[in-house]
């Protein structure tokens, strides 16, 4: 799988290679990162990062406007997580709903799902945008 980001790009085979790739940071501590399969354009996903939260995006095909990955936040947490990384618009940060916000673990899950079927990770918790 070829992934793309944070100023670098990956050609990654394993879980491993996939994990480093995206839990590499930029200079503002985040990150976005562009996965698909070597020499196609889709389906393809976007991670970002922000210190320790992620949100994934799933795009089938070209002209669909993708699924957004959502979550169940913790009771008692913010509302929103600021997503700061290189080229965030506005430079500022982007505050991201705290329900498409997940943990490393599950984006690596994601992630790894699709770097060997190129199909979104079988879950409910995916909205269609």
């Amino acid at each position: 799988m070829y992934i793309e980001g944070s100023s670098r790009t990956w050609t990654v085979r394993t879980k491993d290679e996939l994990s480093e790739a995206i839990s590499s940071r930029d200079s503002r501590g985040g990150g976005v990162f562009w996965l698909a399969s070597s020499g196609q354009q889709f389906p393809c996903m976007a991670i970002r990062s922000s210190g320790p939260a992620f949100d994934v995006h799933y795009f089938p095909l070209e002209g669909h406007p993708g699924y957004r990955y959502r979550s169940v936040p913790a009771e008692g947490t913010s509302s929103t997580v600021l997503f700061q990384y290189d080229g965030c618009d506005p430079y500022e940060g982007e505050s991201v709903p705290r329900e498409f916000t997940i943990p490393f673990d599950l984006a690596l899950a994601i992630a790894d799902h699709f770097m060997f079927s190129s199909s979104m990770y079988e879950s409910t918790q995916w909205l269609e945008l």
